[in-house]
């Protein structure tokens, strides 16, 4: 009643905390260590946290309580998972014979009911305005200066992201780009490259239905969409479906949608909604792919239905360079041995990929259903104008369900100023009192990641399907055979969290729905990155310009003439087959007797141009580098520093799978491209360039046209090429990753962010433990990097070095400049002089081998955290063993200011140090730690002496006397939070840990909002909001997250998930979800849309199965006879 009542006050549905759901129990192998397996079998041995939920009343009325071991009979288990079945069964009945699937857990929300409140970014008032006043003008000079040098700033504040509360599951996986589906069903958010997202849904996006019965006397033709019909496009379609009966449920990476609309009685629809994302698997994880599973029920009891399913798709991302840029399309069938029936469309999107160079990072989308019975009829629709009326496709498609194609339509390009879209269809016959499946796919094929630095790399996914740009055929293909084993894969590993009786449904939702953020957060995996060949480049090299301004005009000049040659190859040569193309084997690697000997003269012409120039260009390289070397030796230290490290790190030169290391080299005397490296790819084209001067049409060979359209008019199906993903994957190591990024926020375009990766990075080492160890070797590296230039810090306007050896970097860079190369592009701070950066990494490299047991792994670090640690010594002023803080933000808080000894930073040394100490112990190395060893109790007492209220029961912000400086920080146990994540010994006093909990749960929980919006980061001893800065006064929901899970490893289990409860409120009641931000004000106005640190969500699953294996080898085991069999 209490849940109702709120629901119509607030007009947002709450969570329902008590349903379950229980299936079988699936037993899965995870990491070495059982206790942090996301998978985990949950004990009896923990409490119920629904209590902690305050339903019934404010969180400030619940007393903190401890675990305790309860256990139950068998048979009352049973009983209990009956019960909690049927009504999770019950729950789901109006969604019909899907609804079987669905979790109880799934966030669900009403298509019709909307957000009251519109998200709005923070706003500062007089006072934080002035003072931030300084740093406001050199951030909008930096920024304006960024721009007008053709680059993205890291950070632009003055002008926001405009977001709308209606973000969904992302389509995709992980690295490969990812487009956002809402859950009212728009298409939007796209994020192919690298940079902020466009949120504008493009209308011509839709999955539309048909259906006709006997009885009828004209069938019925509808977009499923509550979208009301744009202006000036597409007005023939049948929009403005009811909505007051459909649903939208989602539990990442899964999603689900249900349509029951009185305007089509007697059948339901519901869109089950698949990416493959799946934990510990490093392959599927990657595809870029999605597949829509249509469930469609005839509930008529007499009467059969003729049903079609349309899924329309507009090639491109719906900017404005969608008009700048050939769009073309083709359609294409394909049969696998069991008698399914492939159709599908392509929309290639830029440059028709050649073999022999690569275009503006090339990008085709497809489009795909499947049949697999004699009475399922597939259509296709290769290319309908998205800008004009629609009625090309909507008409037949309204008369009949059927799409009819031209054969002119292949390969035409888009008019100029339009663009082009395709569509396929499924048409089936519903029996009464019966259903049928639909399955659609949607892929991109984007093999390559170019940064603005001009560095060019490889997808993820290249390694099973190539690079050559024309896989989306096949993924698609392999995602409608194969979505059914991934769906199943899914499950296994959520099903034991969901099936948890003791975890709230809130929770289990918010925890896998957070994970979004590692699709949709501007995330990059690729295959390699070769530090030591790229490790001089700079944007700003001249010598690289001019190379970059001839390349281009060199290609312009002689496009067409290579696309005819590409072209007449692929259609003559024997050998140039669809599977050589897959795995990446270009014309180069032929064997010269098998190759046509038509054009040889003009080849070998061109290559011979080509070799002149390149020695030009390397007889000016050489001068160059010959000045370069007469420089003051100082400017050469980054290189050395870096080669030094090498000979530890040189296994991190990644082998390409499945290429030969021997075709990855290139001789000297040879320009032409041949899977060279990455770094040495050559910079694409000009938008301008892809034009020719005369009619300003797109430069698409004649010959292309005609073989597009001689492949539409073929009357049988292609068989399907055998699948990647049947290939036996490589051996399971770091080796065979490669390397990732995520963003910081889709607003801060920096790359792992250390400071708030240490937040995040629980997610990644509970289900991809290997990114997690990649990316760590990657901050090592970078550590040992120095940058010598200096650039002006914004905060103070004063000059200080980028990047110092022995720092552990902000950042790895921003996509702007060069990832790996140049790192921390973060210039607000000096972070140089930050206190908790080396820290957070020493604690990440043990808790890291503690997740997986790798010693190779703490082997090849030990250096480098050495280096980490021995930095820090120069920040302990007064050689008491305890880092001082240096009274401005020099820490993850970087609007707060902090000086002296300091319970965060302080806190998180001296766990640094007991992980140092026990690293040693691990290795054999304790001799090299002795003076860490005899400064060990010194900063505890200092910790102790300097920061602890005997009064309060809490430790101070800070240990000087200004007036925020015996604040109560909400994140003051950060550092007892990893040392008890790490079963390390506890910073403090165990009494004064529980003590500094319960308080920051008596003041900045239930004293904040009533306790349902978060933990604020600073509360006064008074009861009031800390507003002595920005950051101050307000909620971090990383940093909620991270003291719940603080709260439950040391036993307050109800208050650390009352803790957390405040975020799902906020989160998914106000319109964040699928977008959770890095703060909000007390008006809950956001700031940093999208942002990395709520997946330390993760952080306490972490902690809740780390007290199940510990209560489980705690259990005393009872003396019971053993039977024979046993």
């Amino acid at each position: 009643q209490r849940s109702k009542k709120m629901e119509e006050e607030e007009g947002a549905p709450l969570p329902q905390v008590a349903r379950t759901r229980v299936v079988p129990e699936i037993a899965l192998s995870t990491t070495s260590s059982s206790f942090l397996s996301a998978s985990s079998t949950t004990s009896p041995a923990t409490v119920s946290p629904r209590r902690a939920v305050p339903f019934g009343g404010s969180p400030r009325n619940h007393t903190t309580t401890t675990t305790t071991t309860t256990t139950t009979s068998n048979k009352e288990e049973g009983q209990k998972k009956k019960k909690k079945k049927k009504r999770a069964h019950n729950d789901h009945h109006r969604w019909g014979v899907a609804g079987r699937s669905l979790p109880a857990a799934a966030w669900e929300r009403r298509l019709a009911l909307a957000f009251e409140d519109r998200l709005a970014p923070f706003s500062v008032g007089i006072r934080e305005g002035l003072s931030l006043l300084p740093l406001g003008y050199r951030m909008w000079s930096y920024t304006r200066s960024q721009r007008s040098k053709g680059k993205e700033p890291f950070m632009d504040p003055l002008n926001p992201l405009n977001p709308k509360p209606i973000q969904g599951v992302p389509l995709g996986a992980i690295g490969s780009g990812s487009i956002v589906r809402g859950w009212r069903g728009d298409f939007q958010s796209y994020l192919m490259k690298w940079g902020r997202p466009y949120y504008t849904p493009i209308e011509a996006n839709q999955f539309s239905l048909f259906v006709s019965r006997p009885s009828d006397a004209r069938p019925t033709a509808i977009v499923l969409s509550p979208a009301a019909a744009p202006k000036k496009k597409l007005q023939s379609w049948n929009w403005g479906m009811s909505a007051s009966q459909c649903e939208y449920a989602a539990l990442f990476p899964r999603a689900w949608t249900h349509y029951r609309m009185s305007t089509v009685p007697d059948l339901t629809l519901t869109c089950q909604q698949v990416s493959p994302v799946i934990a510990h698997n490093y392959r599927e994880s990657s595809l870029p792919v999605c597949v829509f599973e249509w469930t469609v029920e005839n509930t008529h009891p007499t009467e059969e239905a003729h049903v079609s399913i349309m899924f329309s798709f507009q090639n491109g991302t719906g900017t404005e360079q969608d008009n700048c840029i050939p769009q073309v399309n083709h359609s294409w069938r394909r049969h696998d041995p069991s008698g399914g029936k492939y159709v599908g469309v392509s929309m290639q999107n830029g440059n028709v990929f050649s073999p022999d160079r690569i275009s503006d990072t090339p990008l085709t989308f497809a489009i795909a259903t499947r049949a697999t019975l004699l009475e399922e009829q597939p259509y296709y629709k290769t290319r309908f104008i998205t800008t004009g009326s629609g009625d090309e496709l909507w008409s037949s498609f309204a008369d009949n369900g059927m799409l009819v194609t031209d054969p002119q339509d292949e390969g035409s390009p888009a008019p100029r100023s339009h663009s082009i879209g395709g569509a396929v269809a499924l048409k089936i016959t519903i029996p009464p009192g019966s259903h049928r499946t639909y399955p659609f796919a949607l892929v991109w094929d984007s093999p390559f990641v170019q940064f603005g630095g001009g560095h060019v790399y490889k997808r993820r996914y290249t390694q099973f399907y190539g690079h050559d740009g024309n896989a989306a055929e096949q993924l698609a293909c392999d995602a409608l055979q194969l979505y059914p084993i991934w769906r199943k894969a899914i499950e296994c590993w959520q099903d034991p969290i969901l099936d948890d009786p003791s975890l709230p449904d809130w929770y289990k939702a918010s925890l896998f729905n957070e994970l979004y953020f590692l699709v949709a957060g501007g995330s990059i995996w690729v295959t390699e990155v070769n530090l030591n060949a790229t490790s001089a480049a700079t944007e700003d090299s001249s010598r690289e310009l001019k190379k970059t301004r001839r390349a281009n005009k060199k290609q312009a000049r002689k496009l067409h003439k290579k696309e005819k040659k590409t072209t007449r190859h692929w259609h003559k040569n024997p050998r140039e087959t669809a599977e050589t193309r897959r795995r990446g084997i270009t014309m180069s690697e032929v064997p010269e007797a098998s190759r046509n000997s038509e054009g040889d003269t003009e080849e070998k012409e061109e290559e011979e141009e080509e070799e002149e120039e390149a020695e030009e260009e390397d007889r000016n390289a050489k001068q160059h580098d010959e000045k370069e070397t007469e420089q003051p030796q100082k400017d050469s230290r980054s290189h050395k520093g870096r080669r030094r490290l090498w000979r530890s790190f040189s296994d991190l030169e990644i082998d390409t799978y499945p290429t030969r290391r021997a075709d990855l080299e290139r001789s000297s005397s040879q320009t032409k491209l041949v899977l060279s490296d990455p770094s040495d790819l050559p910079k694409s084209a000009s938008t301008d360039e892809l034009y020719s001067k005369g009619d300003q049409s797109p430069l698409i060979t004649v010959e292309q046209v005609d073989h597009w359209r001689c492949m539409a008019t073929v009357n049988q199906y292609l068989p399907v090429e055998r699948s990647p993903l049947s290939d036996p994957l490589p051996e399971s190591n770091w080796k065979n990753i490669g390397h990732f990024v995520y963003l910081e926020g889709l607003e801060y375009l920096m790359y792992n962010t250390y400071d708030v990766h240490f937040y995040a990075s629980f997610a990644l080492v509970m289900l991809w433990p290997l990114l997690e160890l990649s990316l760590q070797r990657d901050i090592a590296v970078a550590t040992h990097m120095e940058h010598p230039e200096t650039w002006r810090v914004l905060a103070t306007g004063k000059e200080a070095p980028r990047k110092v050896r022995g720092c552990v970097p902000h950042d790895i860079g921003t996509p702007s400049e060069a990832p790996w190369i140049k790192v921390n592009s973060y210039n607000i701070q000096d972070t140089t002089r930050w206190k908790d950066l080396n820290s957070k990494f020493v604690l990440q490299i043990y808790r890291d081998y503690i997740a997986t047991q790798d010693r190779t792994f703490l082997e090849e670090t030990w250096e480098t955290v050495l280096l980490a640690m021995n930095y820090l010594l120069q920040f302990d002023t007064d050689g008491d063993g305890m880092i001082e803080n240096q009274g401005f933000p020099d820490q993850t808080y970087d609007a707060w200011p902090v000086i002296g000894p300091s319970a965060y930073s302080g806190g998180l040394w001296i766990a640094a140090i007991e992980a140092l100490l026990a690293m040693s112990d691990v290795l054999g190395h304790n001799d090299r730690v002795g003076n860490y060893q005899e400064m060990l109790p010194k900063a505890k007492a200092v910790y102790e002496a300097k920061l602890w209220d005997e009064n309060g029961g809490y430790y101070h912000y800070d240990s000087h006397h200004a007036y925020h400086s015996n604040s109560i920080m909400t994140d003051m146990m950060a550092g007892q939070w990893y040392a008890r994540a790490c079963n390390l010994p506890p910073i403090v006093d165990e009494k004064h840990i529980r003590s500094s909990l319960n308080k920051i749960f008596e003041f900045n929980v239930c004293k904040f909002k009533q306790g349902v919006m978060g933990a604020v980061n600073g509360m006064r001893p008074t009861g009031e909001v800390d507003k002595s800065s920005l950051q101050s006064q307000e909620v971090w929901s990383g940093t909620t997250y991270g003291a719940a899970a603080c709260m439950i490893g040391e036993g307050l289990v109800d208050i650390g998930f009352s803790t957390a409860y405040g975020m799902f409120n906020t989160t998914y009641n106000r319109g964040y979800a699928f977008q959770t931000p890095e703060a909000w004000d007390t008006k809950g106005d956001f700031r940093a849309i999208g942002y990395m640190r709520p997946l330390a969500i993760w952080a306490m699953q972490w902690a809740i199965n780390q007290r199940n294996s510990q209560a489980k080898q705690s259990k005393p085991k009872h003396g019971r006879r053993k039977s024979k069999r046993e």
